[in-house]
């Protein structure tokens, strides 16, 4: 459905302004010179000022059909990350009057690129008739808002205007990420390390054969091996191990340092990547997945898993609107959130965020100690903006700092050393290393008993 969003009077143009300076100059000669005006000069006047009337009564008269245009928008391309998306615009005039001079721009986001084509056109939209055009954008992920069509009715010489801008029904669009591939030179070398690709195995009743040990009084008498029990005259219960899966929630906190930057290179895309990357590794493989985005507003896909979740974590991450957290209790979010899950487990909270301070590390640590008496783990994965930085400057070929980038990994690396030391599992990564050093970390907890 087409709103008007805005609209402004009828306005004059230079060209008015330009045309009365143009007629009041030959009159002062005619007065400077004749010491009277010539009745040539009347008529002249006349004609001039009943022109600009009838213009003006022409441009109210289209700018009272602005009401009665409809607008359509439509993609003609997925809205994915990294892709180029076209877009037609369509405006139909429904009205009996022709709009004889109209200017259309469509105002795409800010943070869209334009690749080709052009946002707008002049053109004259015939009564019962329509007008159209077709651009191309390069979309950025997240929630965007189109801010409307913006509409400038004017006579056919401009001398006076009016503005409008119509919103239509696609007015807020989602672009999805675009997840990160695992290469297999990063996948298996981890995975084969400690477990394989399959999910954990744990003892209990299952179907795999794990070992043998001793009778106890209270076991079940179905697990007695006879047959070790005839060779050795002692009693002995089989084992068996099971498949369990791992319960991961994604953790990204969107703060201002994650979206500052080059677009396409921030801090906050390539966490986005890496987390929809794991996430469909990780549900593939059968594990519990939940991806929690910490913003402006707090974001969750829910606890689930199968492959159909994966949908739902891109969703997730396509609905952020690019606003930071502002004073945020990161460890508090992450308890009032283990609260919520139904499944009552032991969670990996893989937390994404940039350079934390001394302040939050502390307050960290103090939310976080209450996850790990629930048995919970946690683990940090510690953004470097600098580094992020750098690599974009160095792609546009421009001088790269290198001593403050050194003074600032040193800053990092002892807020990691203070939360290792208080028993958080915390990696520094680049835009380089963030997925291989993560994988790394997830194949390790992997492999320890559940």
């Amino acid at each position: 459905m087409t709103r008007v969003l805005e609209v402004s009077e009828v306005k004059p143009t230079e060209r008015l302004l330009g045309l009365l300076f143009l007629m009041g100059f030959f009159v002062s000669l005619e007065l400077v010179f004749q010491h009277r005006v010539s009745e040539q000069s009347i008529y002249i006047i006349a004609v001039i000022v009943g022109f600009i009337l009838s213009m003006r009564i022409l441009t109210e008269l289209s700018a009272r059909q602005i009401h009665l245009l409809r607008g359509e928008r439509v993609f003609l391309d997925p809205l994915n990350e990294g892709g180029e998306v076209r877009v037609r615009v369509r405006i139909v005039n429904d009205g009996w009057i022709p709009l004889l001079k109209a200017s259309i721009t469509d105002q795409y986001p800010n943070m869209f690129h334009l690749v080709s084509g052009a946002n707008g056109v002049d053109a004259i939209i015939p009564s019962k008739g329509s007008v159209e055009f077709t651009y191309t954008v390069k979309p950025v992920m997240g929630m965007h808002r189109f801010r409307g069509v913006e509409i400038i009715v004017s006579d056919p010489f401009k001398i006076f205007n009016y503005r409008a801008i119509l919103s239509i029904r696609e007015e807020y669009v989602r672009v999805k990420p675009k997840p990160v591939m695992i290469p297999r030179r990063i996948r298996v070398p981890a995975a084969s390390r400690f477990l394989g690709l399959g999910k954990i195995h744990v003892k209990g009743i299952g179907q795999e054969f794990y070992s043998i040990r001793e009778y106890y009084p209270g076991d079940d008498y179905r697990f007695i091996e006879w047959k070790a029990f005839a060779r050795s005259r002692r009693l002995y219960v089989k084992e068996f191990e099971k498949e369990a899966s791992l319960s991961i929630i994604l953790v990204l906190y969107a703060n201002r340092d994650s979206i500052r930057g080059r677009i396409g290179s921030t801090v906050f895309e390539y966490m986005a990547r890496t987390a929809t990357g794991i996430a469909r590794n990780m549900l593939d493989r059968g594990d519990w997945v939940e991806l929690l985005l910490v913003g402006s507003e707090i974001l969750s896909s829910g606890y689930s898993r199968g492959r159909i979740h994966f949908y739902d974590i891109v969703n997730t991450i396509s609905s952020f609107n690019w606003k930071p957290a502002e004073d945020i209790d990161l460890g508090r979010v992450l308890i009032e959130e283990s609260k919520r899950i139904p499944r009552r487990t032991k969670n990996y909270y893989v937390v994404f965020t940039t350079t934390m301070d001394k302040r939050m590390a502390e307050l960290f640590i103090g939310r976080a100690y209450l996850l790990r008496r629930r048995r919970h783990s946690i683990i940090v994965v510690q953004a470097i903006p600098e580094l992020f930085e750098e690599k974009a400057l160095r792609a546009t070929g421009e001088i790269v700092y290198s001593a403050p980038l050194i003074e600032r990994i040193m800053e990092v690396r002892n807020i990691a050393l203070f939360l290792r030391k208080h028993g958080i599992i915390t990696i520094n990564v680049g835009p380089d290393d963030m997925l291989n050093q993560t994988i790394y970390v997830l194949e390790r907890y992997r492999a320890i008993p559940v």
